[in-house]
């Protein structure tokens, strides 16, 4: 008999939903730092680089979202709060793309997963 308290069945399609988009979003924005490099901070600025900094927190959180989902969700979320903030303080706008608020998704979905496993441990 496995120690492991059981959830319902909506929870583990919510992990899992989260933990193949964090994927995807990880393997999108590994492919972007890999062709387009790191921005050089002399030539773009700092807000650039803390746009990028900011992307890099949410790819960490991606990752250790399959582990820790409260970890992961708050780094995806905080990193792209804080891209969406440096955007804004230093393009002086948003990004138009709304593929960069896609990537809140699996953090959103991380951050679900941890309240619905706490809910359902206190109800039992």
């Amino acid at each position: 008999m496995s120690s492991k308290p059981s959830h319902p069945e909506h929870v583990h399609s919510i992990r899992w939903t989260g933990r193949v988009l964090a994927t995807l979003c990880f393997l999108l924005l590994a492919f972007m730092f890999a062709f387009e490099g790191l921005p050089n901070i002399f030539r773009h600025g700092a807000a650039e680089a803390l746009r990028s900094l900011a992307l890099v927190v949410t790819l960490v959180g991606f990752v250790l979202g399959w582990f820790w989902e409260l970890v992961g969700g708050v780094l995806v979320v905080g990193g792209m709060i804080l891209f969406y903030i440096f955007s804004l303080l230093g393009a002086g706008g948003l990004p138009r793309s709304p593929y960069f608020l896609a990537l809140l998704v699996p953090g959103v979905l991380f951050l679900v997963s941890w309240f619905e496993v706490r809910r359902h441990t206190k109800a039992a």
